[in-house]
Order: structure tokens, then sequence, then C-alpha cells
């Protein structure tokens, strides 16, 4: 989606608000004095706090159904080792907006996004599998599970990692996690 320059700069205040205040501290008020504008001149860039997280929501899910699709396709000795390196590696550069993706604490903080985080989260899921069942005929990935079951397994860890990371209150970093969830699920999942 193009954006203008304010409306980018709007997102990265919004980011930073969520950084300092959590989810539930994200304001218009907050995020104009950080922009450094009044709150009706940000009005005209979003219509309000949901339409800025939802925004930041399609960026962020824009990326990492991106790692999910790019699973499918993966060759070499050990994609899904690739894959979970290559999501936290992209989870990690969006660390404060992860557990929009994979927790209830989008919609906590905003109610009317539950629905849209389910049908993200729904979409993952569906993605990972196929990519799943794609590394299953490569003999990539064991099939005496089936991938729908591997791909809940997958998305249990991360969201369980994630929320570590998240309450840890920076003593855990995602970008640190990513070796130990990589290692563990390979040799969960590996044919």
């Amino acid at each position: 989606m193009e954006r203008t320059s304010r409306q980018q700069e709007i997102l990265a205040a919004a980011v930073h608000v969520i950084e300092e205040y959590g989810f539930g501290g994200l304001t218009i008020r907050r995020v104009a004095d950080m922009v450094g504008v009044s709150e009706p001149a940000l009005y005209r860039h979003f219509p309000g706090k949901l339409a800025i997280l939802e925004c930041l929501l399609d960026d962020f899910q824009e990326a990492v159904i991106g790692c999910f699709m790019a699973l499918e396709g993966m060759s070499g000795e050990n994609p899904l080792n690739d894959f979970i390196r290559e999501l936290f590696e992209t989870l990690g550069r969006r660390e404060t907006l992860a557990p929009l993706l994979f927790s209830e604490e989008a919609f906590h903080a905003e109610p009317a996004l539950k629905g849209r985080v389910f049908d993200m989260i729904t979409q993952n899921s569906q993605t990972l599998a196929r990519a799943i069942t794609a590394q299953q005929k490569r003999g990539a990935i064991r099939t005496d599970i089936e991938a729908e079951n591997l791909a809940l397994i997958v998305m249990g860890c991360i969201r369980v990692t994630l929320t570590r990371c998240s309450l840890g209150g920076g003593t855990v970093r995602l970008i640190a996690e990513k070796d130990r969830v990589a290692d563990v699920l390979t040799a969960l999942l590996k044919a």
C-alpha cells in the first residue's frame, strides 16, 4: 500500500508510542505530540487509532506471510531451519509489533481488531500448513503427522517465544531465541 511520507512518519511514531506505553497507551494525542503536529492535523492522515493499528497490522502481516510462503519453495539441506531463522529475523526487526499477530494483545488494546487478528492467525496457519505439505512432499519434513498439526506446533512455539520476549521486559530478545527455536523445531519436525 502506497503511503505518504507523513503517514509513514505517523506510523513510526505510533510504534515508538507502543514501545514506550504499550498497545493500551497508544493515543492520537501521544502520536501527534511525537510527530509534532496537532491532533486535527493527524486526523487528516488517519481517521483514528484503529486505522493506524490496521496499517501496522497490514505491514507486519505482509512481512510474516512472506516468510511462510517462502518456506513452500525452499530447498537445501534444512529448509525448516532456514525458515525459522528468517521468520525470527523478520519478527525481531518488528519486535514491538510481533505480539499483534500472535496473541490477544492487539484486540485487548483495540477490541475492533479481534476479527481481523483472528483472520490473520487463520491465514498464517493455513499458509504454513501448505508450505509444510510442500516440504513433506520433498522429504524435508516428517510425514507421520498431518501438516495442519505441525503448523499448530510451529505457531504455538512462536507464540510462546513471543510471549516470553514480551513479558521479559527486554531480558529475552527474539533474535537471541531464533537458534534455539530453530534447533528445537528442526529436531521435532525434520524427516
